[in-house]
């Protein structure tokens, strides 16, 4: 079964710059351990912008949960930028994951991807 999960920023205020966006997909599609399919959700641009700004990736694990091997990724990423972003499962829960607590990260990454042998709960 396939599940759709989205991170973007906490924080519409403060978007994640788009070249930590594209940091992070292609961190998730060169990981050998990773069958994703991942791509950069993008707005369409403002007037005086040229090309689309992207505000998300959205990622398609063909089998669920995500595991380990995804929290790995995901939580250096955050740890490198300082970043708050939001994690969702479409149909399912949606949490908020600050970049300056890595221990709350890991373990709210943990309980949404399932990495600690659960299946992710409602």
């Amino acid at each position: 079964m396939a599940l759709t999960y989205t991170i973007m920023s906490a924080d519409d205020a403060a978007p994640i710059p788009p070249k930590a966006l594209r940091e992070l997909r292609d961190l998730l599609v060169d990981d050998d351990e990773l069958d994703l399919g991942v791509r950069l959700t993008d707005r369409a641009p403002r007037r005086g912008e040229q090309g689309a700004i992207p505000v998300a990736v959205q990622i398609v694990a063909a089998s669920a949960p995500l595991g380990a091997a995804f929290a790995s990724v995901l939580k250096q990423w955050i740890r490198k930028h300082s970043l708050s972003i939001e994690f969702s499962r479409k149909g399912g829960p949606s949490y908020r994951i600050s970049g300056v607590n890595v221990e709350e990260a890991e373990r709210l990454i943990a309980k949404m991807t399932g990495a600690d042998g659960a299946e992710p709960s409602e």
